[in-house]
């Protein structure tokens, strides 16, 4: 398992997609060589934890590099690849034998160059980078971290057998672009249900928002702001809670918000809320935040955009944009009875989304042994040949 963040601690979605997917692989008896590529600072005692959770870490820090953009508009495919993580990758590859390799991030695939042939190549995409700043620009936004072009991205998919994409409609984006295997695996997190809500009789609500501070969870947090001034007697009834790294986009300006900036526990923010919201607008992948709330049972007043890839019909996860999330919670904040039932409604759907998840991990998992064991079975084949 290559990746470029730590699993230790999972504070940020990326990192619990990664901790997820090496959880599930331990499960169904895999046996785990994680090469961590120090993009991140990671203490002494997270090193540990990772080592401790998953057998053999090898850790790969940069040498001299500087991410490169040698194409007009965007990075070319590799721009952003360090060579020593190739040169790391054969050293492990001369005392270990391995089966599979799953990367993450197709700016990585490069990796899978280094590689045996007889080693199943796994690309773990996370999100659709080609294109990527199109879609920043159809919301007025500059693209930010790592975009390119789609015919760039489609040589990094073609570098590996499967490709794993994190929703069904990036899915259909991939086949497009690859011969690769394409399937679907979103997110694989165990359920944390928290107690459902209390109703107060007085004082006012809690709504929690909890994000990273990329560009779109800055540009929703600002909407959902201006909509909540149109409709300040929601203030009255309500407390707003923001936590992550969002946080600094909102500390320059004013807002009816209370900032709880990094949190290393994001259980116990949810725990002290009585609804979660999630204002997203655009953006792609899979939106974490979304089924983190799900996860722990809070209710949701959530954007169609926020749900992507999330299977539901309920109203509150079907709202149009910040303006309709302000004037659902004005209508939970004057029914508070009903603060049991959408917990209950998160709860029915997290369950179900889990389920349709492990079944499809369970799928590629049978895939990826079934052809280990074709790569096994010809290696054996022109080794016999060869000792004839």
């Amino acid at each position: 398992m290559f990746t470029p963040t730590p699993t230790h601690p999972p504070i940020q979605g990326n990192r619990q997609r990664i901790f997820d997917i090496c959880r599930a692989l331990r499960t169904v008896g895999a046996e785990l060589t994680v090469q961590y590529y120090a993009t991140e600072d990671v203490s002494a005692e997270e090193a540990r934890q990772m080592r401790e959770a998953w057998g053999e870490v090898d850790i790969v820090f940069p040498r001299d590099f500087s991410p490169r953009q040698s194409l007009a508009r965007y990075p070319a495919l590799d721009d952003w690849y360090d060579d020593s993580i190739t040169e790391a990758v054969r050293r492990l590859c001369v005392r270990r034998h391995f089966d599979a390799c799953v990367v993450n991030y197709v700016w990585y695939s490069k990796l899978f160059d280094a590689l045996p042939s007889s080693v199943v190549r796994v690309l773990d995409t996370h999100d659709v980078f080609g294109g990527r700043a199109a879609r920043f620009a159809e919301l007025g936004l500059t693209a930010e971290w790592f975009h390119t072009s789609a015919a760039e991205e489609s040589k990094g998919l073609d570098r590996s057998d499967f490709v794993i994409a994190i929703q069904s409609e990036e899915t259909a984006l991939f086949e497009a672009a690859t011969q690769a295997r394409v399937r679907t695996v979103g997110l694989l997190s165990a359920p944390d249900l928290l107690p459902a809500p209390h109703p107060r009789r007085s004082g006012p609500l809690k709504a929690g928002y909890i994000a990273s501070g990329n560009p779109f969870n800055v540009s929703s947090i600002l909407s959902f702001a201006r909509a909540l001034e149109a409709h300040t007697q929601l203030l009255d009834m309500m407390e707003f809670h923001v936590a992550g790294q969002v946080c600094a986009a909102l500390a320059r300006i004013p807002h009816r918000f209370v900032l709880h900036g990094k949190t290393e526990s994001v259980r116990d923010f949810y725990e002290s809320m009585d609804v979660a919201i999630n204002p997203m607008t655009g953006g792609t992948g899979l939106k974490i935040k979304s089924i983190e709330a799900l996860s722990f049972g809070r209710p949701l007043a959530a954007t169609r955009d926020a749900m992507i890839g999330i299977p539901t019909s309920h109203p509150g996860h079907e709202l149009a944009g910040s303006p309709e999330i302000v004037k659902w919670l004005i209508g939970l904040a004057e029914e508070r009875s009903r603060l049991a039932e959408e917990s209950e409604i998160s709860r029915r759907v997290f369950r179900a989304y889990r389920q349709a998840q492990l079944r499809a991990f369970r799928d590629l998992w049978s895939e990826i042994r079934s052809e280990c064991d074709l790569r096994r079975a010809h290696a054996s084949k022109v080794a016999g040949g060869v000792a004839e």
